[in-house]
């Protein structure tokens, strides 16, 4: 299991990076909570709406979609039942990162639409093929701690650019 240098505690010791402080995240955190309990959600999936109906949310369904509005109780107690940690395991034991407070890890993150061609070195749309050698890439490299899909594949059918993205990726992982 990967345990990653303890960061960000106060001393000379490890890398650590302090952008905010903690009056400056207290506002952060307020400003989001007012957003989520003002403005809103848009939700698109009926079991998630139902879930947050379930939690105490307000739910105001329209055609297809519902503006999901979360009191700001709602999101703290949330965050007091959330766990401390998360473990993403690998295929390898050794390589299961363990994320918790004070401890960095790198990944790939966002789905972009977009990639630089690596042979003609023009940008274009980004495909299926591409989602599967970011996947390589990222496999052979120790500094990326969780991998998740870091391109849209558009050249799929409509629904489905999720599951084979993810399909593929495994399969290039899982031969």
């Amino acid at each position: 299991m990967r345990r990653i240098v303890k960061n960000g505690i106060t001393g000379s010791a490890g890398f650590g990076l302090k952008a905010f402080s903690k009056d400056d995240l207290d506002s952060i955190h307020y400003a989001t909570l007012q957003i989520l309990g003002q403005t809103g959600i848009k939700v698109l999936n009926e079991d998630a709406m139902e879930i947050f109906h379930g939690a105490g949310a307000f739910v105001e369904r329209f055609n297809g979609y519902a503006i999901v509005k979360i009191p700001s109780h709602v999101v703290e107690e949330s965050i007091r039942l959330s766990p401390g940690n998360g473990i993403f395991h690998a295929r390898n034991p050794k390589d299961t990162f363990v994320a918790e407070p004070n401890r960095v890890g790198f990944t790939t993150f966002g789905a972009c639409p977009n990639v630089i061609d690596p042979f003609t070195r023009k940008a274009r749309r980004g495909t299926l093929e591409d989602t599967a050698g970011f996947a390589r890439v990222c496999d052979y490299l120790d500094e990326i701690a969780v991998t998740e899909r870091s391109v849209l594949a558009p050249d799929v059918p409509d629904g489905m650019m999720f599951v084979l993205s993810i399909n593929l990726c495994l399969h290039q992982l899982y031969p």
